[in-house]
């Protein structure tokens, strides 16, 4: 099992008018994060020193000589006093793994949920701002903001954390993701919980696919074909274009074994998404996803057999991505649904191979 499948405990993507966007949840040290961030979000705390910001400023000063206070005077954009937010000028990735520093200013004792939420908007709002004079955010890391806010309860404060970061990327265009980072375990523990009852998540959206031996084996086969072309596709247009993530992403669930139900909808949508356009190209990628698959079809790229499996994968990805609305399904259903779901991505992943790489021509 790799790193990002140890500490990775829950995500929800979410359409938008401009694209899939999401929310991750890690159990992580954010000091030494795994992925480049744009901008690292930090909360001040009036009276109380939070200890993701204290342990961060202790290791940012140890490494580069710096204090918190030091890198407010030298801000980009300091709007403390009027929003209790600043942002820091860009700092080098490759160094430190995030180009920014954002940091938010509460007042643990008198805080009440409503200015938390004002807070969090002003925020997003600085983060729009920064956008506005060149600098561009695409994604962000903080921690569980107001851990230490002991008159707000912590359902409270996810609430606030994920209504609030979803309602800002989908009026933000160039921000795609947030990464929640804590290292304290029984509370990121609590906040996963939380969130897949915030997201309306049933105890069988949360099952391993992996524990279905049907599953299991028709995934193992998929990827034992998927990996000896691996090395052509990610070669060329879609290593610069970060379409080959997707095979990445397999990848890791097929070592770790694990993959809840929830999660292999949304990445047999991404591996649907990536094999059109990996066989159709720009005219195909052009469009939302009905319209992708149609044109395969109307193109004689695929076939109507094909691009019915296509839509039911689409079908099951729009349930996670494009709906919170609480659907209740019995456990046979959902067991039988899991199920057609693997073997329609399957025989995507077969017409995939062999129109592409192996005969050149469509499957009948």
């Amino acid at each position: 099992m790799n790193k990002h499948t140890k500490v990775y405990l829950n995500r929800n993507e979410f359409g938008t008018v401009s694209g899939i966007k999401f929310i991750e949840l890690h159990y992580a040290d954010l000091t030494e994060f795994y992925y480049p961030i744009d901008l690292l979000v930090l909360a001040s705390y009036k009276y109380h020193e939070g200890s993701t910001q204290k342990a961060f400023e202790k290791s940012f000063m140890e490494k580069y000589g710096m204090s918190m206070k030091e890198i407010q005077e030298e801000a980009a954009l300091d709007l403390n006093k009027s929003l209790g937010v600043w942002m820091s000028k860009e700092f080098d990735v490759e160094k430190v793994g995030f180009k920014r520093i954002a940091c938010i200013e509460l007042d643990d004792r008198t805080i009440t949920a409503e200015c938390f939420a004002e807070r969090i908007r002003n925020l997003f709002a600085v983060i729009n701002l920064a956008d506005g004079i060149g600098i561009n955010i695409e994604n962000i890391a903080m921690p569980v903001m107001g851990s230490c806010l002991k008159n707000l309860p912590d359902d409270e404060i996810l609430s606030i954390l994920v209504e609030q970061s979803r309602f800002a990327m989908e009026k933000t265009y160039n921000l795609d993701g947030i990464y929640i980072v804590d290292n304290d375990r029984e509370r990121v523990m609590k906040f996963d919980r939380k969130m897949n009852e915030i997201l309306n998540r049933t105890d069988v959206d949360q099952e391993n696919v992996f524990s279905d031996e049907q599953c299991d084996e028709i995934l193992c086969d998929m990827w034992s074909k998927m990996k000896y072309y691996r090395e052509q596709v990610t070669s060329g247009k879609f290593k610069k274009r970060d379409r080959s993530d997707v095979l990445i992403e397999f990848e890791a669930r097929i070592e770790s074994r694990e993959l809840r139900q929830f999660e292999f909808c949304v990445l047999a949508r991404k591996m649907l998404e990536f094999i059109i356009y990996d066989i159709g190209g720009d005219k195909a990628g052009n469009r939302n996803l009905f319209q992708r698959i149609e044109y395969m079809r109307k193109a004689e790229l695929a076939s109507p057999r094909i691009t019915a499996y296509m839509h039911i994968i689409r079908a099951f990805g729009n349930a996670e991505v494009h709906t919170d609305e609480e659907v209740e399904y019995s456990i046979e259903e959902n067991y039988l649904d899991r199920q057609i779901l693997v073997e329609c991505l399957s025989r995507v992943v077969d017409y995939w191979i062999a129109y592409k790489y192996r005969s050149n021509k469509k499957i009948k």
